[in-house]
């Protein structure tokens, strides 16, 4: 990992480092005349982090259920993401990117908690909000989070999967973008057909 030029005793960093892997090294360093007398001592090098993590959203996309009639104060679901770095590098605010028109949901820039604030229309319809996370640095996470928010009438229910587990088989080699399979999903609704949209949470 270092080197030491060894007419002048200058060390030097030989490979690249990196903070989260490593914070401290100690490793002997000696020196020998010209007569074969030698004598050692202990090197300690202390590794700085700097800002070299973006925030990452986990998990990127987020999905929930909420009925027509809530009521403006509630809270509807948080988002997360975590940053690498230590100390103030670590630290994130979250801030709504799009899909918030209306202006029917705030983000709580600390926690990440999203919030009705209006009324919501009396109709089912799904918002997609899309949510960015900057550190305490000034890197912004370079995927945001996409929340699907469906709105239910009274009496509407959530979408039901045909079957309880899908399993599917597939060769390891297969190139990417190959079709593995397919899930389906209905909604029981007397007056209309919402739309379905699915996410992967977590794989």
């Amino acid at each position: 990992v270092f080197g030491i030029v060894s007419t002048t005793g200058c060390l030097y960093a030989a490979k690249p480092l990196d903070y989260e892997t490593q914070k401290i090294y100690e490793f002997p360093v000696y020196a020998t005349d010209s007569g074969g007398l030698d004598s050692s001592v202990i090197v300690s090098v202390n590794i700085e982090d700097v800002n070299d993590n973006r925030p990452q959203f986990y998990p990127q996309n987020y999905s929930t259920n909420i009925n027509v009639n809530i009521q403006p104060g509630n809270d509807v679901i948080t988002v997360q993401a975590i940053d690498n770095d230590s100390g103030n590098f670590s630290s994130i605010e979250y801030s709504m990117l799009g899909g918030n028109d209306d202006n029917l949901f705030s983000i709580d820039r600390y926690s990440g908690k999203i919030t009705l604030i209006n009324s919501l229309p009396q109709q089912e319809k799904v918002y997609i909000l899309q949510v960015g996370a900057t550190d305490g640095g000034g890197l912004s996470s370079s995927q945001p989070a996409t929340i699907f928010i469906s709105v239910t009438g009274a009496n509407s229910h959530p979408p039901a999967f045909t079957l309880a587990t899908y399993r599917f088989s597939v060769e390891e080699n297969v190139p990417v973008g190959t079709l593995i399979g397919r899930v389906s999903a209905t909604v029981p609704s007397v007056n209309n057909n919402p739309d379905i949209f699915y996410t992967i949470t977590s794989g």
